[in-house]
């Protein structure tokens, strides 16, 4: 296993995050289950809002059991939802597997503002190839919300997948 193999045994997402949630709260949390080594919280580039978002990578990869089996987590007055993340490597495997036998048309978006429609989004991706359907994940828990501001998109052919995703970020609305 590579040093960065053994970083990501260690390592958990966290969604379900409030807006309110800052850095030092979030790492603060997560320092009751052990040594944290790294704390990432995602942040709207414009106005440094949480996105609801983070990773978290512990000195003891054992610390993320302890996260597991603590369940149910809140934070900031809010549900968490933290899952270990899967190393690169196997990743990288899983993802050489996968292409040898078929490859998705489908691609998973992230961070879409609440302002933003499906029509929007199938607008944008347009530019990369035919766009079969759009697709946001909806927010049964606050109907007041549109969606929970990530979602789908599936394009006719590989060809718009591998265009689409040569960009990693993509600023739609």
């Amino acid at each position: 296993m590579s040093h960065n193999d053994s970083d990501e045994a260690g390592k958990i997402f966290v969604g379900g995050l409030s807006r309110q949630t800052t850095s030092e709260g979030f790492k603060q949390y997560f320092e009751g289950f052990g040594e944290v080594t790294d704390c990432v919280l995602m942040k709207d580039k414009e106005t440094g809002v949480s996105r609801g978002f983070g990773f978290i990578t512990f000195a003891n990869p054992s610390s993320v059991n302890e996260v597991l089996k603590a369940r149910p987590h809140t934070l900031d007055n809010k549900g968490i939802d933290p899952k270990p993340c899967t190393p690169k490597a196997v990743l990288q495997q899983k993802k050489a597997t996968a292409n040898s036998f078929t490859k998705s048309h489908k691609i998973f978006i992230g961070g879409i503002s609440m302002e933003a429609t499906q029509e929007d989004v199938k607008g944008y991706f347009e530019r990369y190839g035919t766009v079969a359907e759009v697709v946001f994940v909806l927010n049964k828990e606050d109907p007041s919300k549109p969606h929970k501001g990530f979602g789908f998109v599936t394009f006719e052919d590989e060809s718009s997948v591998d265009q689409a995703i040569a960009k990693h970020y993509h600023t739609i609305k």
